[in-house]
């Protein structure tokens, strides 16, 4: 899906600058913000066809960035794809319920296994 925008939320500058500019070379417009407690607004202002956000950051986890998203009502219907070290498939499954997540991926991330699912969640969100 060429052209959607995507924000990727994480606390490691490297892991943002490598996923950014993968997702940029497969034709995305991409922001990036390692600052968690900016998220809220950051997505308000670039209104992201979907967000990439790590679940374990200092100051406010993804978890609670989830949710205050699906707080507000300007940003409750922004697909979200969670990153995160480690869970097992029942404890995906419960978080994806709990912060109505569109996936849960675990690191280390392998490329082609983002874009596609980054371009599944985006066709998803097409034909709702």
């Amino acid at each position: 899906m060429e052209g959607s925008k995507i924000l990727i939320i994480d606390d490691d500058p490297e892991y943002l600058e490598e996923l950014g500019g993968m997702l940029r070379e497969s034709g995305y417009a991409v922001d990036i913000l390692n600052d968690s407690t900016r998220a809220l607004d950051k997505v308000k202002a670039f209104q992201p066809d979907l967000v990439l956000l790590d679940l374990k950051m200092p100051v406010k986890s993804g978890f609670e960035v989830a949710a205050e998203l699906r707080a507000d009502a300007g940003t409750r219907e922004t697909r979200v794809i969670a990153v995160t070290g480690h869970y097992t498939e029942r404890e995906k499954r419960q978080l994806m319920q709990q912060y109505a997540l569109e996936r849960i991926l675990l690191k280390p991330l392998k490329p082609l296994d983002v874009i596609a699912q980054v371009e599944e969640v985006l066709r998803e969100r097409r034909s709702s």
